[in-house]
């Protein structure tokens, strides 16, 4: 390392030992010149000169390089190992500590660059690009430190960002190109500053996503007035608690017979504007053999796709979790696009509880894994549906609630800025705000108040639509709660709707019972349902749409899917 610095090395020793002279180095040139500058300004009485020793500088310099470079590479063993951990929503201490012991090594060698060779590039342009280029490297290998391999390099050969990724290493090879083999020092420095300004931008740009005309004209289409989204997208567990109900086996003919049941509704269509689908459902057909996706699409209804895969226990946490499903989503995206799908769901679980919760940092790491989630979803030209879901389970009031609802809001929309999301290319999936499930019920005006009251304190108007949740409300509850928030004369950016499961198919299920003799009955039911909150969603809901059914609680504590 002395060596590369002071421009000596193993040639100049077995120079030494041979019969001809010694060479001096560039460096001790330069010093030899500007001691003689320096003598004849004083004997000239300017006093000035050049008054410093280069050569020591570089020697400091190489001490600091040195024992950075010993870190580092003490550091690098470990590597693997943290990597492992950096496909999570949260990054693993070890790769923070990597992260941090690779930016600073980065940024010291490119401050050595600049201030110690930029000045002398004349006479040793090499010695500049190799030590800049090296800080550059160690720049973008801290990011894939923080955030794996696997998922750095996506993000950097990503179609909107493979033009900076392009621009970045070319600058960094033509400045090495210029400043060992051309020794320029303007083509250097121009090719240095290229170099930042690439890294720079497609680090920190908002780009504009593969079809992002058409991520914000889905989404507005998806939250037209008049139309909502039917949820079908129940896993084959919960899909089979729905059929035992009924009496019906959970295997894959009765699982696509009820999917068909409901998709082939005369009439429904015309409230639907998307249907959510498990991953089974995307690829299954009706009994004619036509694929659901192209029976939804003649229909005029968006396909979408259910992308998370469950939640898991945060550690250290009072039984909070976050969700998972980020790793390969990407891919799963690309693949769901390509089958037809068009929007996305992932669903971000939340309780509020008597020790406080939910916790500060369930709430980061869910909003965080929805931020991601949005970003990956877009990148694929899937509009993301964004779920905070709170819990009712619970004594709690309303008032605690709606504050609850507002923290957790702010917290995802911040992060989805932070990401860089394109927000009128989401949508929004909350709760309502409604008291805890242990709790004396309030009216439907009360919940429509302080909901509203929420969102307008939350959400921006950039976002088209809010497309709600039942929550375990009764299918009637919740037409009639949808109904009151749209009867309110107050300013409402966004178009507020339905993205209803249960409250959408529990009458239906019955209805139909497992039964070929029964579809029509269960269809009719269906189609009253879709109509009720087609009416709702425009604040022009009269109640009392189907029987007695329609009133039943759909309440299910700790309710998974």
């Amino acid at each position: 390392m002395q060596a590369w610095f002071s421009g000596t090395g193993p040639s100049a020793s077995s120079a030494s030992s041979s019969s001809s002279p010694p060479q001096p180095s560039l460096l001790a040139e330069w010093n030899s010149y500007a001691a003689a500058r320096s003598a004849e300004e004083e004997e000239d009485g300017g006093g000035g000169g050049f008054g410093i020793d280069i050569e020591a500088a570089v020697r400091s310099a190489n001490d600091r390089v040195s024992g950075t470079f010993g870190v580092v590479s003490k550091g690098v063993l470990g590597l693997p190992g943290s990597f492992k951990s950096t496909t999570s929503s949260v990054p693993s201490s070890k790769s923070l500590v990597y992260f941090g012991l690779f930016l600073a090594s980065g940024i010291f060698l490119v401050f050595i660059a600049f201030t110690i060779f930029l000045p002398v590039m004349v006479i040793m342009p090499q010695k500049f690009a190799i030590c800049f280029t090296a800080g550059c490297a160690f720049i973008i290998g801290s990011f894939f430190a923080l955030k794996g391999p696997k998922n750095q390099l996506y993000h950097m050969i990503s179609k909107e960002r493979l033009p900076f990724t392009m621009g970045f290493v070319g600058s960094m090879a033509a400045t090495i190109y210029v400043s060992m083999v051309l020794h320029s020092y303007i083509l250097s420095v121009f090719f240095s500053c290229l170099q930042n300004l690439t890294g720079i931008l497609g680090g920190t740009a908002r780009l504009p996503y593969p079809g992002t005309d058409e991520l914000i004209k889905t989404a507005k289409y998806i939250a037209t007035p008049g139309k909502g989204i039917l949820a079908a997208d129940e896993s084959t567990g919960t899909i089979g608690k729905r059929l035992a109900s009924i009496n019906v086996e959970n295997v894959e003919p009765n699982r696509q017979a009820l999917r068909e049941l409901l998709f082939t509704t005369p009439g429904a269509f015309q409230y639907l504007s998307g249907v959510i689908l498990f991953e089974e459902t995307l690829y299954q057909n009706t009994a004619a053999g036509t694929p659901f996706v192209d029976v939804l699409k003649a229909g005029g209804v968006v396909p979408g796709i259910k992308v998370d895969k469950g939640t898991v226990d945060i550690a250290g946490t009072n039984g909070e979790t976050t969700t998972q499903g980020l790793d390969s989503l990407g891919a799963r995206c690309a693949k769901y696009y390509e089958a037809g799908a068009r929007f996305a769901k992932w669903r971000a679980v939340l309780k509020i509880g008597a020790a406080g919760e939910p916790s500060e940092l369930a709430v980061k790491q869910n909003a965080e894994g929805l931020a991601r989630y949005a970003l990956i979803c877009q990148e694929n030209g899937l509009v993301p549906i964004v779920e905070p879901e709170i819990l009712t389970d619970g004594a709690h009031d309303i008032k605690t609630c709606a504050a609850v609802t507002e923290r957790v809001l702010a917290a995802v929309y911040k992060s989805l800025n932070d990401h860089k999301v394109l927000l009128e290319g989401t949508l929004l999936k909350p709760n309502m705000v409604t008291p805890g499930s242990d709790s004396p019920k309030v009216g439907a005006e009360v919940i429509g108040e302080y909901t509203v009251a929420a969102l307008r304190r939350t959400v921006p108007p950039a976002v088209p639509g809010i497309v709600f949740l039942s929550g375990g409300q009764s299918e009637e509850e919740a037409s009639q709660n949808l109904n009151a928030m749209n009867k309110l004369e107050v300013l409402k950016p966004w178009t507020l709707t339905f993205s209803f499961g249960r409250a959408l198919q529990q009458s239906t299920i019955k209805k139909w019972g497992g039964k070929k003799e029964n579809v029509a009955a269960a269809q009719a039911a269906f189609l009253a349902r879709c109509k009720a909150n087609s009416e709702a969603t425009l604040g022009k809901y009269g109640g009392a749409a189907g029987d007695a059914a329609t009133s039943e609680s759909l309440y299910v504590k700790g309710y998974t899917y």
